[in-house]
């Protein structure tokens, strides 16, 4: 039977030989509901699958998941984890995320901003290997775990008192709203998305309300200084009106980059959608993503791959580098890019490291790959541990590592197909 299954898991996971959209058995599989409605036994885990850790973030913990709370997910994360990450915990009937590397590489950083030390200015989980003589192929998985990877850095900075920014795809940012509305801010931006920023900001208050009312608002509409109104004042009045909402989201990024008493991350997946073409266009001309004002407070590199370290166009109020924190990418390959409409230079998934060589160090590339033999064990162990997989034996587990060569979005699949 798990043979049979493999077999026809191989077939329905072959990667298209072109760029565009996946096929449409491969989107079926992504969404798997009805398979995890045949409710596993909730079995009890051993310390060898389960840390004790709450949060994951000490090396001991390398390749063991921890687990969140029911109460601790909806508090960590208001913006959700995704879809994938939703069928993933409801199959195994716990909250749970893998320790890997890269993101005890990245909560390192974080710690070292926590105790006042020195990190990179953006750090951006990537899984782009380059290839050709000159660097010139990027070569890209998809479902290797860095949004995964984020969200991991997400909640330990939440649990440590960091105020974090947490948009959880910029495809909505680049590309989501009703409408675009020119703006009554020319210094941040040209077109305004109304729909987006609100979103954005009910989703930031209801992550640090408390934190943001003890912060005082600095940039005033008049250009003064005031003690009298908070970030949260911030917030609230982009919530008020369209018109106030985008030109909110734009003072905010301001403003936190100014902010020293805590640390701050800004954690944005999806990332390199802000470099590609929109869909928004106004009086029958494309809008390139630039001219959005969201896009531009949340870029942290230029097109080139650069850090942004603050620039702007004439007139135009550049985004400051956050005095005491970082900005957190994770880039995709799962969205298909217009080669034609895109600007040059902006490569997808490896733009990043390409302009690694100028960032001056300002930028860190996290690299995000497949599973190691130590990974797909603890995950083979926990499907079988929570009553996911039954009976899952050596030849089984050898077939399931050969057809899904290891990426964890498949393996997951996988596992979930083995149900049956």
């Amino acid at each position: 039977m798990h043979r049979q299954v493999l077999v026809s898991l191989a077939r329905g996971m072959r990667r298209p030989a072109v760029s565009g959209p996946a096929p449409s058995n491969f989107r079926r599989m992504s969404s798997l509901a009805d398979l995890v409605g045949l409710e596993p036994e909730n079995g009890v885990l051993s310390p060898d699958v389960l840390t004790k850790c709450k949060l994951g973030d000490d090396q001991q913990d390398l390749n063991r998941f921890f687990e969140i709370s029911d109460e601790d997910l909806k508090k960590s994360f208001p913006e959700g984890v995704g879809e994938d990450l939703d069928i993933f915990f409801k199959s195994v009937k716990r909250n749970v995320l893998l320790v890997r590397q890269p993101a005890l590489d990245v909560i390192r950083d974080l710690k070292c901003l926590q105790d006042g030390g020195d990190a990179p200015q953006i750090a951006v989980l990537s899984s782009a290997q380059v290839r050709g003589k000159k660097g010139s192929q990027i070569d890209t998985e998809r479902g290797v775990g860095k949004s995964a990877t984020l969200l991991h850095a997400v909640h330990w900075a939440r649990a440590q008192g960091f105020l974090v920014l947490h948009v959880r795809s910029a495809r909505l940012v680049s590309h989501g709203g009703w409408w675009i509305l020119p703006s009554n801010d020319p210094t941040k931006g040209d077109f305004d998305q109304p729909q987006v920023a609100k979103s954005i900001l009910q989703e930031f208050l209801a992550a640090h309300r408390d934190l943001l009312a003890t912060l005082p608002e600095t940039l005033k509409d008049t250009g003064e200084a005031s003690e009298e109104t908070t970030l949260a004042d911030l917030c609230e009045r982009g919530l008020e009106s369209d018109e106030q909402a985008t030109p909110a989201v734009a003072s905010l990024r301001i403003e936190l980059a100014k902010v020293t008493s805590v640390p701050v991350l800004v954690a944005v997946d999806d990332y390199n959608c802000l470099f590609e073409s929109t869909d928004h266009s106004y009086r029958n001309a494309e809008v390139p993503p630039e001219r959005l004002t969201l896009v531009r407070a949340l870029r942290g590199l230029e097109a080139d791959g650069s850090f942004q370290a603050g620039k702007a166009g004439p007139g135009q109020l550049g985004y400051p580098p956050l005095q005491r924190g970082m900005i957190l990418a994770a880039e995709t390959d799962k969205y298909p890019r217009d080669r034609k409409r895109d600007y040059k230079g902006v490569g997808g998934a490896g733009s990043a490291l390409r302009g690694l060589g100028r960032a001056n160090g300002a930028v860190k590339v996290v690299e995000v790959g497949k599973f190691s033999p130590a990974e797909f064990d603890v995950c083979c162990a926990l499907f079988g541990e929570s009553g996911l997989v039954k009976d899952l034996d050596i030849e089984t587990k050898s077939g399931m590592k050969l057809k899904t060569q290891l990426n964890p979005k498949r393996v997951a699949q996988a596992a979930l197909l083995l149900q049956r």
